[in-house]
């Protein structure tokens, strides 16, 4: 029987409290340090695959000078020549989500985005995963990133592994920064 090691996360922003966050679940221990990053007033980057470390903060920068999440996955991906091996999620401060699945990434892997969210897995028995996730948020009205927890419950019921599950959420209103876990 072949070992799962499947990663899949969502990042998301809740409009009502101007909260960010990041849920991820992996087999791979310490994954807290490395796949999610947030910051209050900003964006949240969720990077996973080859894990590419640069793209959190990097991500982060970018949209603290005014990228849209859509510009800083291009930005982020174009410059990084394993990008085919990358896999990264990210939500601005106002929203807007996009997603990126490198070509490389080993199967199932993918992402769905939807308003307020980013949802991608890899190493996953299929698209069921995040597909999951994206229903489960929009349930709630795609409102508060502290709902990230049980999404990424509900996706590791919908087939994914046992491992580590890590969450992250930075909100204005409250003054926390939260870079990781």
């Amino acid at each position: 029987m072949r070992e799962i090691v499947a990663t899949f996360s969502i990042a998301a922003f809740d409009p009502e409290t101007d909260s960010l966050g990041v849920a991820v679940q992996s087999k791979f221990l310490a994954v807290g340090s490395v796949v999610p990053w947030a910051r209050a007033g900003v964006g949240a980057v969720a990077t996973q695959a080859m894990a590419n470390f640069n793209y959190g903060p990097r991500g982060l920068d970018l949209m603290a000078e005014g990228k849209t999440a859509e510009e800083t996955v291009e930005a982020l991906t174009s410059a990084d020549e394993d990008r085919g091996h990358r896999q990264v999620g990210v939500v601005d401060a106002r929203g807007r989500s996009a997603t990126y699945t490198g070509s490389e990434c080993f199967d199932w892997a993918g992402g769905v985005t939807g308003e307020h969210y980013a949802a991608q897995g890899n190493i996953l028995v299929g698209r069921e995963t995040v597909e999951a996730m994206a229903r489960a948020y929009e349930g709630t009205g795609g409102t508060s990133p502290r709902g990230c927890w049980p999404r990424s419950r509900r996706g590791r019921r919908r087939g994914a592994i046992r491992g580590e599950a890590v969450r992250g959420v930075a909100g204005r209103a409250r003054g926390r920064r939260v870079r990781r876990g």
